[in-house]
């Protein structure tokens, strides 16, 4: 299981991690080769794979395990569309560059699917419709207006309306270009095929910096000519990447129901949307529900997105029971594309971050693109994705508003609150407290024990906020997320949060009633 997620997901239960683990060691001494890859998700796994297949020298180090990170908690939905509807890619891009950026979708899904056939049948890979539902009037003009956009695609979309349309829906507007998958298992039939290629695979490989040609583990080095930060956000300070990027929270839940469901995919056209599909054709009565989305750190009672997916799917389900729960963690960019490739030509790393809600393709999307610039080939998509693209018209309004949050929640989390001691908190609670005119993270475990730490991201200073379903404290700034008693989970920030035990005996003290 990730050591990032307390729920863990189905994928990771199906899979056997002591396998994974003793199949790729862990690194031991230092190393050096052409190419050096962060992160063994679904990007730089792919993308080792991409370069071995070519003769590249190519390590890859991962903090974890494999599929710890963002592929392991995915809905495992592939969907070449992106987040962004066809007439808001049409309005934003143009035709032209609206079907380069579908274009480079499809030969990802491609690249998948070609993978999934030769060395992960057990991925389970099938292609499936992929459908948009109107429950009202108004929903259904959109999807009206959406489908004329789709025919200036060539997505060769159907509409229709007030005919077998499930769950008492008035229209739908579907697609043959989807597909689900198992991704751990994915991934790891991925590592091993980049592995026979010549790719070194290293786990419990956590980067702390790169410098020098030279990324910097505990005690242990790896040299390299290039390296690629596929950790889905870079690790360190990167303004240029980590303005332009805002961490979400999603929520995924999977419901026994009492008949078989459509084996299709599935979305509302709510906002934030949901979304659903059958489980696997083992289960065909098991759904995947997931949505609830919301900016990392907004809820502190982030227990009821849950209960807010439960209901949904009461709402328009034949629910027996409810499986399994979990979260995941996504990156939004500016305008809806990801960043893909070097900040700066002079530099000698690449990065490839802001997925948006489509890690899995967009993901494939950055290993391709990223292969073809190291070995100097043209791509299409290259200007399209670059981090230093500037497209005013389709990021600017995202970029204005999603960086004033930032900014009103450092400012915000510095005024002093109300007086609290920590001794109010009640088991497996954790809250920002002011004591004595200074704020602490503290948190009360199990087992009555008081923990109290800095709230202070050591990334860039944002004030982290408890996660009650995760147990863990997360930045909203830009996402650093640490355990409950402050160990990080999760870049970008390097550190640990800082402990207060200087306060805790005064704490201690002070509330321990008279003798």
């Amino acid at each position: 299981m990730s050591s990032s997620r307390k729920q863990s997901s189905i994928w990771e239960q199906e899979a056997d991690h002591s396998k994974i683990k003793n199949y790729f060691p862990e690194l031991s001494t230092d190393t050096n080769c052409e190419v050096c890859i962060i992160g063994a998700g679904i990007t730089g796994l792919t993308l080792a794979y991409l370069l071995a297949s070519e003769g590249k020298d190519v390590v890859v180090l991962e903090g974890d395990h494999i599929g710890a990170g963002a592929t392991g908690a995915t809905s495992a939905h592939l969907d070449p569309l992106t987040d962004t509807r066809p007439s808001d890619l049409l309005e934003r891009f143009g035709l032209e560059q609206a079907g380069n950026i579908l274009d480079s979708n499809f030969k990802a899904m491609k690249l998948i699917e070609e993978i999934s056939r030769i060395y992960a049948l057990d991925c389970e890979f099938k292609k499936i419709p992929g459908t948009f539902l109107a429950g009202t009037d108004e929903e259904q003009l959109l999807l009206e207006e959406e489908f004329e956009a789709s025919k200036k695609l060539k997505l060769n979309p159907r509409f229709e309306q007030h005919s077998n349309i499930p769950f008492g829906q008035k229209a739908k507007l579907s697609f043959d270009l989807h597909a689900r998958f198992q991704p751990v298992k994915y991934l790891f039939s991925l590592a091993k095929a980049a592995r026979q290629k010549g790719a070194r695979i290293f786990h419990g490989a956590r980067v702390d910096n790169i410098k020098d040609s030279t990324a910097f583990l505990k005690g242990r080095q790896a040299k390299a000519k290039t390296f690629v930060m596929a950790t889905h956000m870079p690790f360190g300070l990167h303004p240029i990447i980590q303005s332009r990027v805002y961490p979400f929270r999603s929520y995924l839940i999977t419901a026994k129901l009492k008949s078989d469901f459509p084996d299709e995919l599935f979305w509302d056209l709510n906002n934030p949307y949901h979304y659903m599909r059958r489980l696997s054709d083992s289960k065909p009565n098991v759904v995947l529900l997931g949505g609830a989305d919301h900016r990392t750190g907004e809820k502190v009672n982030t227990m009821q997105s849950y209960v807010q997916l439960q209901r949904y799917a009461s709402k328009h389900l034949d629910v027996e029971s409810f499986e399994s729960m979990w979260s995941a963690q996504f990156y939004l960019s500016a305008d809806g594309l990801p960043l893909i490739g070097k900040a700066s030509p002079f530099d000698d790393v690449y990065f490839a971050t802001g997925f948006e809600g489509n890690g899995l393709t967009f993901g494939t999307v950055a290993a391709q693109l990223i292969a073809d610039q190291i070995f100097e080939r043209d791509n299409p998509a290259a200007k399209i994705y670059s981090p230093n693209r500037l497209n005013l018209t389709s990021s600017g309004k995202r970029f204005i508003m999603e960086n004033f949050t930032t900014a009103k929640d450092f400012l915000m989390d510095r005024i002093d609150k109300n007086e609290q001691s920590p001794e109010s908190l009640e088991l497996g609670e954790g809250k920002v407290l002011t004591y004595k005119g200074e704020q602490l993270a503290c948190y009360r475990d199990e087992s009555g024990k008081l923990h109290a730490l800095s709230p202070v991201c050591p990334h860039a200073k944002c004030h982290v906020r408890f996660n009650n379903s995760e147990s863990s404290w997360d930045c909203p700034c830009h996402g650093g997320r640490f355990s409950a008693t402050g160990e990080l989970l999760q870049g970008p920030p390097t550190q640990d949060l800082k402990k207060r035990d200087d306060l805790l005996e005064e704490i201690e003290r002070e509330d321990r009633p008279p003798a």
